[in-house]
């Protein structure tokens, strides 16, 4: 079986995704609070600043999930930050932000995971970050009240200034509480995409293969995970 013909039947169990329109409750408003990257490597659906201060880890998350990492070995004057724009709360309503986090030997100015309006006039943390969690994750979480925003998108941002040490982040979270909030929150269409079924190589397919190579395929969906096929394939 080449490559060409398993993109093919990955692309065919794919399009079975569908998206519905109302947002659930629990159901996580960011697209891939998980940080998953896939065969990318970096996760999609998110912004990086300052790329040379902040990178993506594969596994090392809390129950080994893949997390991002704000570093820096001098203390940086500028803002580090990766971030998520287009989300569309509605003002008043009842929200949910939340993320397991890492520091170590952190210094900042000010920093976390929070929501923030248009042009980042007011924002809703997630908790404050401690200075050094001694190789543990710790879970911040706060539920608050949506304020208004010019346009009325906002962003989610995980974000560092003025700081010198690391901050870690996994398994970002944004769940609507009420009714007002799960009634009218706009899904982004974006959504279908991360919802619909993948089909995943581990190791990463490489652009050439030249010699014989074993892939374990796996299936995945918003609630189902499962090893479906061992392929060798043969180089050129």
């Amino acid at each position: 079986m080449n490559i060409g013909r398993i993109a093919a039947y990955a692309a065919v169990i794919a399009c079975a995704g569908v998206c519905s329109a109302a947002v659930e409750p629990g159901e996580n408003i960011v697209l891939n609070g998980a940080l998953e990257a896939d065969q990318a490597s970096s996760p999609p659906f998110w912004n990086v600043n300052k790329p040379e201060k902040i990178s993506w880890k594969p596994s090392g998350g809390p129950d080994g999930r893949p997390y991002m990492s704000i570093s820096s070995d001098d203390r940086d004057p500028a803002e580090a930050t990766f971030r998520q724009y287009g989300l569309r709360l509605v003002e008043g309503g009842k929200y949910r932000i939340s993320a397991y986090v890492r520091t170590k030997a952190l210094t900042t100015g000010y920093g976390g995971v929070s929501v923030v309006n248009h042009g980042w006039y007011k924002g809703a943390s997630a908790g404050k970050l401690p200075p050094d969690t001694a190789g543990k994750w710790v879970k911040l979480e706060h539920d608050f009240t949506c304020f208004a925003s010019k346009d009325g998108t906002y962003s989610l941002v995980a974000f560092l200034t003025k700081f010198k040490g690391t901050f870690d982040v996994a398994d970002i979270r944004l769940v609507a509480l009420d009714e007002a909030a799960l009634a009218k929150t706009e899904r982004s269409p974006i959504f279908a995409i991360q919802s619909k079924p993948r089909l995943i190589a581990s190791p990463r397919l490489p652009i050439c293969i030249t010699s014989k190579m074993r892939f374990l395929f796996s299936f995945i969906t918003k609630s189902f995970y499962t090893n479906i096929m061992m392929i060798s394939i043969m180089g050129v």
